[in-house]
């Protein structure tokens, strides 16, 4: 979930253990992302949140990668 903040603007300023903390100025407080292969949907909609992104913007962002970013589970 580091890549798709990046693109909208966030810079990296430190990882501690396996959480990386982007800031972007204007905002309040820093987003922090875990570092794991999967993060549970709570934490993505707060940082989307925090970070002032839309689920459309985010999904937007994930696509200007060039490969998939995100996994899914089976249902």
């Amino acid at each position: 979930m580091v890549a798709a903040p990046q693109r909208a603007g966030f810079q990296h300023d430190h990882t501690t253990g396996d959480h990386a903390l982007l800031t972007k100025p204007g905002l309040a407080r820093p987003v922090i992302v875990p570092q794991w292969d999967e993060l549970p949907d709570f934490i993505v909609s707060t940082n989307l949140r925090t970070a002032g992104i839309g689920r459309k913007d985010y999904i937007a962002l994930l696509g200007r990668g060039g490969r998939r970013q995100a996994r899914h589970r089976p249902s």
